[in-house]
């Protein structure tokens, strides 16, 4: 049985509300089983969709020039 984007979008947004409530984690290892048998997804990849935890996109550099010719940069991730 296929589930559709749009089911699967209602489905997350309701169990987001209900994991956000629930308290333990026995609670919360038990909705999580669900969502990953209704879904079909790796629990990792659903765990992290349910906490609604979003992509960090490129990479942060900060440039320092001290003179025009001489710039060093720093990475921050």
């Amino acid at each position: 049985m296929t589930v559709s984007e749009k089911s699967i979008k209602e489905y997350t947004t309701k169990m987001r509300g209900r994991y956000t409530r629930m308290t333990g984690r026995h609670a919360k290892t038990k909705l999580l089983d669900e969502f990953v048998t209704v879904t079909g997804w790796e629990r990792k990849h659903a765990n992290k969709v349910i906490l609604g935890l979003k992509r960090k996109t490129g990479i942060k550099v900060q440039w320092t020039c001290h003179l025009k010719t001489e710039c060093d940069f720093v990475f921050f991730g």
